[in-house]
Formats: structure tokens, sequence, C-alpha cells
């Protein structure tokens, strides 16, 4: 069996608004970025921070959860892991029994 997909055609005032909203994003991604620089910070790192500070206060900020969060997958989550720890002194804990469950503080 194949599912059908719906198919729905954008109106000319959705495509208006969806191109005016990722403008309006890419606006603010830019001059974050620009802002960014001035730390020392690469964009992703920001976002990393950022994802980490965001984060439901029940939440851990584990690997899984902020790849999530960022869209990475696992192997490049833990790379940009470890980059900003070694630049922001971000700190990976993890319980003593279970070295794959990796805590970000």
């Amino acid at each position: 069996m194949s599912k059908k997909t719906q198919s729905y055609e954008l109106q000319e005032g959705e495509y208006l608004a969806l191109a005016e909203f990722r403008y309006q994003i890419r606006t603010f991604l830019r001059h974050t970025e620009s802002e960014v620089a001035n730390t020392g910070l690469n964009p992703q790192q920001y976002q990393l921070l950022l994802a980490i500070k965001g984060l439901p206060k029940r939440q851990e900020a584990t690997i899984t959860v902020l790849a999530e969060r960022l869209q990475l997958n696992h192997n490049s989550m833990v790379e940009l892991v470890d980059r900003a720890r070694i630049k922001v002194s971000s700190a990976a804990t993890a319980p003593a029994d279970d070295r794959r469950h990796v805590i970000i503080r």
C-alpha cells in the first residue's frame, strides 16, 4: 500500500509572506553572526550555548537533545561540543556508571 501525500498549492500571498519571513530570519541571523564574531566564537558555538541556555529547566542538555535542537547528526554534535569546551569552557559530565549519557553544562 502506498500513502497518498496531500498536495497543497501556495497562493501568491503565501509565497510573499514566506519570502518576507525567510528574509527577516536571514537578516536576524546575519546580524547575530556578525555580533558573535566579535566575541571570538563561531556561529555554531554560539548556537550551542543558546540551545543549552534555552532548554526547559527539566530537560538535560544531552548530546542527543542538543543535536535535535541544532539539527545536527550525533557525531557532528560531539565534535562541536568538544571544540566548544576548549574555547568556552563548557563542562561535560557523565554519571560514573554510564559514559554514553553525557550532560553538557
